[in-house]
């Protein structure tokens, strides 16, 4: 029982440090589609069959399985099979250990198979949940790849996307910062600096047709007030709003009071992101954004 402890621990290293090189190796691949080197893009095609088959609207397109098993699971499968016996070889590794990690790698493709590719990781949805705020990888965060394929691209363990700030896609997508403080306004410059569509607006403007088309919400006054214009009330509007849209709401509040900091989570469907600027403001926009980016959901 000691020696199993000791190879069961040995093999769990193995596979995070596996896990964490390919996922190193799919952010190359999603990089040499854009290059002009024939060769990479070739091999970048072969990943791209995944993406052909669970597309970006999260639909399966069954007439490519066969291509999705052939061109991208296989070649998938021997990569992840020589990271594992590279890794176990330069880290002196027992042979039984690699050999464990080589036949959980070909059990998860057969599971893979055995579905049709429909595994926990791969789900057609009408609405995805929000992610996990933790580390590991869940089936929401591996569905919003697939929304945004240059992003939440970790298999398993998110330090890859935690380093390159990959969590947090806003080209193309709607922000809506509602309120004109200093800090609201360099935020919304930020934003806008990433690529996205920026509306900044006062909340007596703000209205349900603008909600209805954000992906992102800034509440970026009124921690302590009450009624319409209270954190409380805008989160429920945009909530509301949000409800039949394909992927999760994002709301970020300024500040904060201690009647706000008591209800916020108790106000958070499983459907919504909360983020809370805190202190915001005295590191500023660009650094705010680039630790939201980081999978921050406190700053």
């Amino acid at each position: 029982m000691t020696e199993l402890l000791p190879a069961c621990l040995r093999l769990l290293l193995l596979l995070l440090l596996a896990t964490v090189v390919c996922d190193v190796v799919h952010a190359l691949l999603h990089a040499a589609q854009h290059t002009q080197v024939r060769v990479f893009r070739a091999l970048a095609s072969l990943h791209q069959e995944h993406h052909e088959f669970l597309d970006r609207a999260l639909r399966f397109h069954d007439s490519r399985l066969a291509r999705n098993l052939v061109r991208h699971q296989l070649p998938e499968l021997g990569m992840r099979v020589a990271v594992v016996v590279i890794i176990g070889w330069l880290g002196s590794v027992d042979a039984v250990v690699v050999a464990a990690g080589v036949l959980l790698c070909v059990l998860d493709l057969a599971f893979v198979v055995a579905l049709r590719g429909r595994d926990l990781f791969h789900r057609a949805q009408r609405a995805v949940p929000a992610p996990s705020s933790g580390i590991f990888v869940d089936g929401s965060y591996h569905s919003l790849h697939h929304a945004f394929p240059d992003h939440f691209l970790a298999a398993h363990i998110q330090i890859l996307d935690r380093v390159l700030g990959r969590l947090l896609p806003l080209r193309d997508r709607s922000v809506v910062v509602v309120g004109a403080s200093a800090y609201a306004t360099d935020l919304a410059r930020a934003c806008s600096a990433a690529h996205a569509r920026v509306t900044q607006i006062d909340v007596e403007q703000l209205s349900e047709a603008l909600l209805e088309q954000a992906d992102v919400v800034v509440l970026g006054t009124g921690a302590g007030s009450r009624g319409p214009s209270s954190y409380e009330t805008l989160l429920l509007r945009a909530q509301r709003a949000h409800r039949r849209r394909l992927l999760p709401l994002e709301v970020w509040t300024v500040g904060t009071n201690a009647a706000w900091a008591a209800r916020q989570h108790l106000l958070v469907d499983d459907r919504t992101v909360l983020r809370t600027l805190k202190r915001g403001s005295v590191l500023g926009a660009t650094t705010t954004l680039a630790l939201l980016r980081r999978g921050l959901r406190s700053v």
